[in-house]
Parts: C-alpha cells; structure tokens; sequence
C-alpha cells in the first residue's frame, strides 16, 4: 500500500511541477516581471554550472528566497571563515532573493533548476557537494534523494513546524516521513518542532537551538550605517517605520493618523510589494504629504514638496533592515490577514516597541516578542493611536517596551554558534 501511495504521489509530484514550469511561462509571456527573471535566469543553467569546473567538494546552502538566506547567512558565512579553502555556492528558488544577492561575494550564486530526477542529478554532477545546506522549509524530493544516494550529509536549519504544518497532516504525513529522514540532521528553532518530528515523523536527528535570524540581525544593527536621506527628510522629526505593509495595514494606519498625527511626527512606509501600481495606490492614500524615495534621493533631499511632506514611500527594495532603525515605533506587516509576518526581529533588534497583527501563528519569535512585553498586537486604530500618544510622550511604558524588546534580541541569540560546533565535531568540512 506504501509503494502505491509513493507511486501516486511522486506522478502528482511531477505533474504539480510541469503544471508550475506551464504557469511560469505563461506568466513570463503575459509580462510578469518576476516570472520572466525565474525563467531567463535558468535558461542556461547547466552551461553557467559547467563553466564553473568545480574541482573540489563544495559547501553547498539553498535558500528559496531573501529571508531565508538572511536567516541562514549567518550560519553560512561562520563555515566560510572557519573552512576558507572550501568552495561555496548558494542557490534561490525564487527572483527575489536571487536578484537581491547575485553578487554575494566569494560564492557562486544560481538559481536552482525546478526539481526532477534528471535535473537534480545533473546538478550535482556539476556541483560536487560535500555539505548541504536547505533552510526552514525546502523540501525538493529528488534533489534530496540524489544527496541521500551519494551520502552525502544534509541539513535543515532554522526549521519550525506547527501541529497545522502540511508536513504533519496525516494524509500527507506517510510521504512526507521520508523527505524529513533524508536530512542527516534537523536544527530546530523551538522545542516544540523537535517534538513534533519525533512524535508525528520519529525523526530524532534534532538539536534545537533557535533561530540564527537573531544572529544577523544583531550583524546588521552593529555594522548599520546612517542614511543620509533619511535623515535629511526627517528633520528632527521623530518616525514611525511602517515595513513590509499591505493595503489592510496602510488602512489602518491611516484612520489612526486622521484620528491623532503629533506635528512633529513623520511616517515612512517601506511596503511589501514596491510595484508602480502598489507605491502609486499608497501615494494616492496621502496626496499632497507624500513623496517616493526614489524622487526624494534623486533631488538629494531637497525636493520643492519638501515642505509639506510628511510620508516617506519607499519604493526599491534592500533598506528596510536599516531603516528601522529610525522608529520610534515600528510596525511589522503580514499579520493583519491570515498569512504570513514579516521579519519583527529587524524592528526589535534597534530596541524600538513593535506593533503587528494578530495572525502571527506561524512565528514563534512574535509569540515570544508579545510574551516579553516588547510588541503589542493591533487589531484597530485605537491601539495606534495609544501607542502613538504613548511614543511622542516618551512615556515609561513605551520606553520599557523598547528596552525589553532589545533584551529579548540579545537573549535569543546562539544558533548560528551551535551549528557551526555541531559541523565542526563532525568534520564535515
């Protein structure tokens, strides 16, 4: 009955990835920017691989996008100091994250090629892997399955489940078991996950030891440089950094500041999607105070609205981890529909109170956050507006806020530590 169900899994496996590669094209021929940077980029994937004549075992991290590699940078980039002689290369699923980190240095960055029996092994045979690195989520069945053949080790950091995850449902659970126990061993974020695998998938291969996002965002913070043009928009205005948001958020903010804006306040919204479309919407939300980061660096700082503007629109794509740094308070997007929260860490690691919404399930860390006293959860404007009164008044409640939100930073940290020693013992590099 197993085979039978292996048989019909796998045939649903890869007609979902033909259905998908159809889609891309599609998309990539109806204009979709994204879909057609996914397709071009891996058109010639074998000849950019070849090129490459990788001599030697590499270290090998795959990444689906920018958060995930963000989150497994840390960890990656302590086995590139500590091993300096072996080779790296790092690969994206998706545009995003690729497009964003090309030109990561001292390592060959790729796309990698839609998973398949004949791709997967293709790969590998250009790129020798001696370790394998996949974060949070990947699970590609026959780039797994080709590792598992050579022997060669791999290993899932910064993974956390729920008891809601696909991978525990029970009708999935009997094909997903073997994916899981392809890893030669998990990293956790939360006991809970470890719990999880052993009991629902008796997989025990586990360590839990957080997540190494507390790791670089403490990275970013101490390395972070001023924003000159952030600064001269501001003036002396103390700010609120709205990041990652969506059309719900910028709604509720909105009817917070029609309700109470303090004179000497600024707004800057870093939204999720930075398409035309979407910055033009926010920009027609606040016509007459809102000038485009774009149009703003451009003039140097010293645009003619100048005067009247009050909103900062960020409109490109790699500053959001910065600017954070110039809240007072600070707003994550993501969380006021059922989906998924951004990145708190980034807001929390400057030692600013958080606001974000209350769909938060799939984040431990804004569970943890909200435990600590750092965040608050937002469900309507009057919570805006009380933390906005509670900020410009510097009140003893938002400053603790800030100050616990900074030691809960400080304490989560370690992850990135932990997997290195656990390879190092090993010598698996």
């Amino acid at each position: 009955m197993r085979r039978v169900l292996k048989v019909i899994w796998l045939s649903g496996y890869r007609m979902g990835l033909g259905l998908y590669r159809c889609a891309i094209w599609l998309a990539a021929g109806l204009g979709n920017t994204k879909a057609q940077l996914w397709r071009q980029g891996r058109r010639d994937w074998q000849q950019q691989l070849a090129a490459m004549h990788f001599t030697e075992p590499v270290l090998w991290l795959h990444a689906a996008s920018l958060g995930e590699f963000e989150q497994g940078r840390p960890v990656l980039e302590a086995l590139r100091g500590l091993y300096p002689q072996v080779p790296v290369v790092v690969t994206f699923f998706s545009p995003s994250g690729y497009e964003q980190r090309k030109d990561y240095p001292c390592a060959g960055v790729y796309y990698l090629p839609l998973d398949g029996p004949r791709t997967a092994r293709r790969f590998l045979q250009y790129v020798p892997v001696r370790l394998a690195v996949f974060v949070k989520y990947d699970f590609w069945y026959y780039y797994l399955s080709a590792l598992k053949v050579r022997g060669t080790p791999v290993l899932l950091l910064a993974a956390c489940l729920t008891p809601r995850s696909a991978v525990l449902r029970a009708w999935l659970r009997p094909l997903y078991k073997p994916l899981i126990h392809s890893y030669s061993h998990i990293f956790c974020q939360d006991s809970r996950t470890a719990d999880l695998l052993r009991t629902r998938l008796d997989y025990s291969a586990t360590t839990v030891c957080g997540d190494p996002r507390f790791d670089r965002v403490q990275q970013v913070a101490a390395n972070a440089q001023p924003i000159v043009p952030i600064e001269a928009f501001l003036q002396g205005r103390w700010a609120i950094v709205a990041g990652s948001t969506y059309p719900v958020c910028e709604a509720l903010l909105q009817s917070a500041l029609t309700a109470y804006w303090p004179r000497d306040m600024a707004l800057i919204i870093a939204p999720h999607e930075v398409s035309a479309r979407r910055v033009q919407q926010i920009m027609e939300r606040w016509p007459g105070i809102a000038v485009r980061w774009s149009q703003w660096q451009r003039g140097g700082g010293a645009l003619p609205v100048q005067p009247a503007a009050r909103i900062l629109v960020v409109d490109t794509v790699g500053l959001l981890a910065r600017l954070y740094r110039y809240g007072r308070l600070n707003y994550v997007g993501g969380a006021l529909e059922k989906g998924g929260i951004h990145n708190i860490l980034e807001s929390a690691v400057y030692g600013v109170h958080t606001l974000y919404g209350p769909y938060h399930e799939k984040s431990p860390e804004a569970a943890a956050l909200l435990a600590a006293g750092g965040a608050t959860e937002v469900r309507q404007a009057g919570t805006w507006v009380q933390a906005i009164r509670e900020a410009e008044q510097l009140s003893p409640v938002h400053v603790a806020k800030g100050e616990r939100a900074l030691k809960f930073i400080r304490r989560g940290g370690g992850a990135t530590q932990a997997v290195v020693q656990w390879v190092s013992r090993r010598q698996l590099l």
